[in-house]
């Protein structure tokens, strides 16, 4: 026979915050607001309830840190690890680039092999002159000059060349000489005089152009 309940105020199943009587058998309908500190039976239930979401409370406590912590690690090792980036010493040189010029740098040393014999150079790889010495021609009646010009690629129109004179200081006259067609790598001779003038004279090239 199951064990009979004291008479005395229980918690009514039917509110929250009223108390029913029990008269031993039955209940009554005696009812009254529930007293502040709970009856044993409701004090019971709260020693029970209480603990029990204190554990709770604490392992969802626990394991809310737990994800925060892991979460907050990897942000933490995000940050820390920032996106590698090229350094302004790392970034690539882009350097100028430069064109092959054979025939420029052929230019080149022909001129510095001609200036090497004296001549002067006209025109970068292809027109050269000098003057011959003393020794190398023979004017006739009135002072003269001759000169040597080189032309590599040749002058099949001819070369035609003017030089000024001058006594002292100033410049007295002008004279010029042209030669015929001149083949490809060919030499020529132009010589120029100075007459009806006495005395010491300079000749000084003015013009010299390749036909």
């Amino acid at each position: 026979m199951a064990p009979q309940l004291p008479a005395g105020w229980y918690p009514d199943q039917r509110s929250n915050t009223h108390e029913r009587y029990w008269d031993g058998s039955e209940w009554t309908r005696k009812t009254r607001r529930g007293s502040p500190n709970g009856s044993p039976r409701r004090r019971t239930i709260l020693a029970i309830t209480i603990p029990v979401v204190a554990v709770a409370l604490a392992v969802a406590i626990a394991g809310g840190v737990a994800l925060w912590l892991d979460r907050d690690t990897s942000s933490v090792v995000a940050v820390a690890t920032p996106t590698p980036t090229s350094s302004p010493e790392e970034k690539e040189v882009v350097r100028p680039t430069h064109v092959a010029d054979p025939q420029g740098a052929r230019n080149r040393t022909r001129d510095r092999h001609l200036e090497d014999a004296g001549y002067e150079v006209v025109e970068s790889g292809s027109l050269y002159v000098r003057p011959l010495e003393s020794g190398e021609f023979t004017c006739g009646y009135a002072p003269c000059l001759a000169y040597a010009v080189y032309a590599h690629h040749g002058c099949p129109g001819g070369i035609y060349m003017e030089v000024s004179i001058s006594q002292g200081d100033f410049v007295v006259g002008y004279t010029n000489d042209r030669v015929g067609g001149v083949d490809s790598e060919g030499n020529a001779v132009l010589m120029m005089e100075a007459h009806g003038y006495d005395g010491d004279v300079m000749f000084r090239p003015t013009d010299l152009k390749c036909h």
